[in-house]
């Protein structure tokens, strides 16, 4: 057992293991090494000491990086003499302060003063829900499509059926008065148009007012479908949005209410 490796420095083909009470010896028949944990401990230091030789750079190298990253300014010192050492700040940065954020709720407080301020009150909130759904942008990059492919017709002749010197009458096809319920139990803007026609308007009007004349957009087109005749469509027009949405409609004319726009909106419309 001595010379066959005990854990001393002969072969390592027997092992030794025993206790107060018992002892066993471990052997291999073709005489292969045992693993032994010293003696694999000593070689992985062995291996260590001699790649840590070949990648450590000399110690010039490594003072001279030291200090390069260190500060030129004097370390500082608790009161009795001692470095005042800290750890390394993993999360370290330049502070940033944010301004407290302010945000304000819409409560509905102000009343209009006329019927004209609150029907121009509520228009406003329905364009800006149209707008959300189709920003401007994307309403005129439509009409520039239909432009392009030549999906619409173009607008119809307005002035052409008014005669100078005569007395015209423009008919309009409207479901009802603010108010009021509605002028007939059903209410077919195609059939009435027709009907208008037939009996020698130059022009029909189409009221596309939904707040309070329960109009609607798809009524223009409609219309426009079934009878040849210039389409005006009436409606409370305040932004450029609804000329773009009127006009995809298949409107001809619009209807501008004076007494709701200021003179520089007027002549920009």
């Amino acid at each position: 057992i001595g010379e066959a490796g005990t854990g001393g420095e002969g072969e390592r083909g027997v092992m030794l293991h025993g206790s107060a009470s018992l002892y066993a010896v471990f052997g291999s028949r073709s005489k292969r090494p045992l693993y032994d944990p010293s003696q694999a401990s000593k070689d992985e230091d062995i291996q260590t000491s001699s790649s840590s030789s070949e990648e450590t750079p000399s110690d010039g190298e490594s003072s001279a990086s030291l200090l390069s990253s260190t500060s030129d300014a004097p370390a500082p010192r608790l009161p009795n003499g001692e470095l005042l050492l800290k750890r390394r700040e993993v999360h370290s940065g330049r502070a940033i302060s944010v301004s407290t954020v302010e945000w304000s709720v819409a409560e509905k407080i102000a009343t209009p003063t006329s019927v004209l301020e609150g029907f121009m009150w509520d228009k406003e909130a329905e364009v800006d829900r149209y707008r959300e759904r189709v920003p401007l942008q994307n309403l005129v990059s439509q009409w520039k499509m239909t432009m392009v492919k030549k999906t619409q017709l173009p607008p119809r002749d307005f002035t052409g059926g008014l005669s100078e010197g005569e007395f015209i009458i423009i008919p309009e096809c409207k479901k009802m008065e603010p108010g009021q319920s509605s002028f007939r139990k059903r209410y077919e803007p195609d059939a009435l148009a027709s009907q208008f026609a037939k009996g020698g308007a130059p022009l029909i009007s189409v009221n596309a007012d939904q707040l309070l004349f329960g109009g609607k957009l798809e009524h223009v087109t409609s219309v426009r479908g079934t009878v040849a005749n210039p389409i005006l469509a009436s409606d409370l027009v305040l932004y450029p949005y609804q000329l773009y949405k009127l006009r995809l409609a298949g409107a001809d004319a619009v209807t501008l209410l004076a007494g709701a726009l200021a003179e520089k909106d007027l002549r920009y419309l």
